[in-house]
């Protein structure tokens, strides 16, 4: 039985995807979650119950009431992240949440501008003639 979910893994192989996550309220400035899933929609939904949930212990997140906006996504896994993570240690606030800053902010921008393939890039890739894959 093992042995068949092992061969339907490794003929099926799930896509990862090194998302960004921002999250903002009227009184603090913005933050980013930047994670690895393999289901970006559904992750987004979890990280708003957990957000609700008071799982995150940072600042103003604990309290729930934030708005959550999808910045866009790109292929990788937990390589990617634990790279971006220690590019931008120095605005960590924990559990793979960062100020959102202009650095931060410009160096996302450039990442999803040259490799994002979420749903709203494909369509802009597309609108302009370039080849894309659809995700």
């Amino acid at each position: 039985m093992q042995i068949t979910r092992v061969n339907n893994e490794l003929n099926n192989p799930q896509q990862t995807y090194v998302y960004f996550i921002e999250a903002t309220d009227d009184l603090h400035e913005p933050m980013v979650k930047i994670g690895v899933s393999t289901n970006v929609g559904q992750r987004v939904m979890q990280v708003s119950t957990e957000i609700e949930a008071g799982k995150y212990k940072i600042d103003w997140l604990e309290h729930g009431g934030a708005d959550l906006r999808l910045l866009g996504y790109v292929p990788g896994a937990y390589d990617l992240e634990k790279s971006l993570h220690a590019c931008f240690k120095d605005w960590s606030l924990g559990r793979e949440w960062f100020q959102l800053d202009t650095v931060i902010d410009n160096a996302i921008d450039m990442i999803l501008s040259d490799y994002c393939v979420c749903q709203l890039c494909l369509i802009a890739d597309q609108s302009t003639g370039l080849q894309v894959e659809n995700v």
